[in-house]
């Protein structure tokens, strides 16, 4: 207690230069260390998004789904999503290494000035009229021995899998963050789980430099240690 005392007396650019291991007690700068308040954050909310956190008083008049256990389970499938891209890019450095390709072709249009890509005859087809009719010829065999090469090392329908989780997993967290971000917060907590949703959506890194960002992540920080103080 009396280091929460001392450390909420101190000057404000003082106590922006702290850091602590307890979860519950620290204040970070976003401007020093962005992707450490996004971390705080989470551990912070974590601890008090629980539908049985004691020291909650609400008056929301019966909200279906208070926007603290909405945050919950958003923040459970984010993590969930990032575990899911993470294995889709593991396999996928996988694949390329063991055969070298990926099963798609590269069009090469002159009015694009980048390749378009193609993962089916069909799609090759709809380029006749860019394409003459060898170029098409040689792109369908390309695409179909490196197709035959996927099914041959069997990882198609692995490949095909993890890209299906990652998007339905994707969908799912979109979802969720819309119903969250509409939801009308009614506690401190709440407030800083929606903050803490739009930047890990927006700026996951703490990369962005231009305004509001900085800010919005000291104001984060500023909500977590205005909470810690309270409790």
């Amino acid at each position: 207690m009396a280091d929460s005392e001392t450390s909420r007396n101190m000057p404000c650019d003082t106590r922006r230069n702290l850091t602590y291991d307890d979860p519950t007690r620290e204040s970070v700068s976003p401007l020093e260390a962005p992707a450490n308040v996004l971390r705080v954050a989470e551990r912070y909310l974590s601890t008090r998004s629980s539908q049985k956190y004691s020291s909650e008083v609400r008056r929301d008049g019966g909200t279906p789904t208070p926007v603290r256990l909405l945050w919950q389970r958003w923040n459970f499938t984010h993590e969930q999503r990032l575990r899911a891209t993470k294995h889709r890019d593991d396999l996928k450095a996988r694949i390329l290494a063991e055969i070298g390709h990926l099963p798609f072709v590269e069009l090469n249009i002159k009015k694009y000035s980048w390749p378009l890509i193609a993962h089916t005859l069909g799609e090759i087809d709809r380029w006749k009229s860019a394409l003459s009719s060898r170029e098409r010829l040689s792109l369908k065999r390309e695409l179909k021995r490196r197709q035959d090469a996927w099914e041959k090392a069997g990882l198609c329908l692995a490949s095909c899998s993890a890209n299906a989780v990652e998007r339905h997993l994707a969908e799912h967290e979109a979802m969720l963050q819309r119903v969250l971000w509409l939801r009308r917060p009614v506690t401190l907590i709440e407030i800083t789980a929606k903050l803490h949703c739009l930047l890990v959506a927006e700026d996951p890194h703490g990369q962005r430099k231009d305004k509001p960002w900085p800010e919005l992540r000291t104001l984060l920080d500023d909500l977590i240690f205005v909470g810690t103080a309270q409790e």
